[in-house]
Parts: C-alpha cells; sequence; structure tokens
C-alpha cells in the first residue's frame, strides 16, 4: 500500500480576509499556488512521473492558533490539492479521485500536515 506524509511549516491563506485568496488578483494568487508545489516539492523524497490512476484517501491537517469555520477550511486547501495534482501525487481532486478529510487543531507551531494513501480496493 502507497502512503506519503508531508509537513509544511505553513497553512494555507483562508478564502477571506484582507488578504484571504478571493481578494487575491489572479497573478497574485498563480504565484501563491506555485509557492505550494514548492513547498510540498522541498519536503518530499521523490516525485513521480505520471498520476497513477487509483482513487486515493487525502487527509490535510492544519495545525493553527484560530479554528477557521468548516467551509474556510476546506477551501484554504484547494491550493494545496491543486499542488497535490501537479506533483502527480493524486490524479484530480474531484471525489471520484479523492476521498478528502480536513482537520484542524489549535497549537502555537503553525503547519500544514498532508496524508495521502491508496485506499485499499475490497476484493469481490
Amino acid at each position: 500500500m502507497w502512503k506519503i506524509v508531508i509537513s509544511v511549516p505553513f497553512l494555507p491563506k483562508s478564502p477571506n480576509g484582507g488578504d484571504g485568496l478571493l481578494r487575491m488578483h489572479w497573478t497574485r494568487r498563480r504565484k501563491y499556488s506555485g509557492t505550494w508545489i514548492t513547498l510540498l516539492r522541498s519536503q518530499m523524497c521523490y516525485c513521480p512521473e505520471k498520476a497513477e490512476k487509483v482513487r486515493r484517501y487525502v487527509f490535510i491537517n492544519q495545525k493553527r492558533s484560530q479554528f477557521l469555520d468548516m467551509d474556510n477550511l476546506y477551501a484554504s486547501c484547494k491550493v494545496v490539492l491543486d499542488a497535490a495534482r501537479k506533483l502527480n501525487l493524486i490524479y484530480d481532486d474531484s471525489p471520484k479521485w479523492i476521498d478528502l478529510h480536513v482537520g484542524q487543531e489549535m497549537s502555537q507551531e503553525h503547519c500544514t500536515i498532508v496524508t495521502i494513501a491508496d485506499i485499499q480496493q475490497e476484493k469481490l
């Protein structure tokens, strides 16, 4: 069974707020997305050349000093999922290809922990 755990010492931006994703100009948002690709890649031992067409379990846990609303928490993970797709860790970020779970916990240490694993297929 394939599994990868990536810890990044940053938090993705919330969509709301003065500096939120929804307030960014598209060029700045594109650069920010590229930053997340670099952050994930820097914590990986290798990068697959091609994404496997398999359904994957994705758990993104954010350690933060203030809790986000659930809708903002999931929305903040868009850049992380897009980076995982660009790095061939997932085939696509649609529900057909990933089983997404997002969590958050209070901590003075701000970081994002991304766990991606194959979903075991039941044998018929």
